[in-house]
C-alpha cells in the first residue's frame, strides 16, 4: 500500500472506495438504505462541529485558516443577504462556523487536553487526520483516521456522557467496533501495528467531562468477518447495480419475550 496521504475532507471524499460509514450502514441496516445515504450532504451542523473539533485538537496549527467565524447576518433583509455573500466570497475555501460553535469546540477541546492521559497519548500520536487506503474482500477501501502512533489508534468522539455504560452503548448504536475492526485491517496493510484501540470520549456540554475507553481485542476480532461480508456486498451492489432492501417474501416474525409475558393482570 502507499502509506499515509495528508489530504482534506474534500479530497478524502472524492477517493474512490468503501469507507467505514458505508460498512457501518450495512452492518446495521440494509443496502438499499446505504445507497439513499450515500447521496446526503455531509455538511449538517453535527458534521461540521466535529470536522472543527477535530481540527482544533489534531492540527491547531491550521485551524484559523481552515475555520471561519461567521458573524450573524439577518438574512431576511437584503442588505443582510449581501452582506453575507460578501463574507463568504472574502473567505472562500474556508469552512462556516458561528461563534456558539465556535465557543462549543474551544470548551470540548479545552476538556480533552485539561485530561492528562489524553493529552498524553495526543502527544505521542505522530500521524494526524491520515488517510490509508487498502482492500477487503477484493475491493477498494479507504479510511481517515484521528491519530495513531507507538502501536495505538486513537479516536476522539463527542457524546452526551462519557460514563461507561452510556458510552458503550453509544459505541454499539454507532458501530465504533465495526468502524475500528475496519480500520485496524487497513492500517495492518499498510505496515501500522495496532496494539490498542483508544477511544477520548468527550461530553459536548458542561462540564465538558472526559473518559477514555481501550477496545477490546476480542470485540474488534470478532467484527473483521462482519467487515469482510459487508465489504463483499458491497461490490456485488455495485458490480450488479442492485441495492435490494428487506427481500419479497414474507417472513415469519417472532415477538420479543417481554411482549408475550406481560398483558393486563388485573
Amino acid at each position: 500500500m502507499n502509506g499515509p496521504q495528508f489530504i482534506s475532507e474534500a479530497e478524502y471524499a472524492a477517493l474512490p472506495g468503501l469507507r467505514a460509514s458505508w460498512v457501518k450502514t450495512l452492518w446495521s441496516s440494509t443496502p438499499a438504505h446505504l445507497r439513499a445515504r450515500m447521496d446526503e450532504s455531509l455538511d449538517t451542523d453535527a458534521f461540521r462541529f466535529g470536522r472543527a473539533l477535530h481540527c482544533a485538537l489534531l492540527r491547531p496549527q491550521d485551524y484559523a485558516g481552515e475555520f471561519i467565524v461567521s458573524p450573524k447576518f439577518d438574512r431576511r433583509t437584503k442588505q443582510g443577504k449581501e452582506d453575507a455573500a460578501r463574507f463568504e466570497a472574502e473567505h472562500a475555501g474556508a469552512a462556516m462556523i458561528d461563534q456558539d460553535e465556535a465557543d462549543g469546540v474551544e470548551l470540548v477541546r479545552r476538556g480533552v487536553l485539561s485530561n492528562p492521559t489524553a493529552a498524553a497519548l495526543l502527544e505521542m500520536a505522530d500521524t494526524r487526520e491520515a488517510t490509508y487506503l487498502g482492500e477487503i474482500a477484493g475491493y477498494p477501501c479507504k479510511c481517515r483516521v484521528d491519530a495513531v502512533g507507538g502501536g495505538i489508534l486513537l479516536d476522539v468522539k463527542t457524546c452526551v456522557s462519557a460514563a461507561p455504560r452510556a458510552f458503550a452503548r453509544a459505541c454499539a448504536d454507532f458501530g465504533y467496533h465495526v468502524q475500528f475492526a475496519f480500520y485496524r485491517e487497513i492500517l495492518r496493510q499498510n505496515g501500522v501495528p495496532v496494539s490498542d484501540v483508544v477511544l477520548v470520549a468527550a461530553e459536548k456540554a458542561a462540564p465538558y467531562a472526559v473518559a477514555l475507553y481501550r477496545m477490546r481485542e476480542a470485540d474488534l476480532d470478532a467484527m473483521l468477518p462482519v467487515v469482510e461480508r459487508a465489504a463483499a456486498l458491497f461490490r456485488y451492489c455495485v458490480d450488479n447495480d442492485r441495492w435490494d432492501a428487506y427481500g419479497d417474501s414474507v417472513q415469519e416474525i417472532a415477538m420479543p419475550d417481554w411482549s408475550l409475558n406481560g398483558g393486563n393482570t388485573q
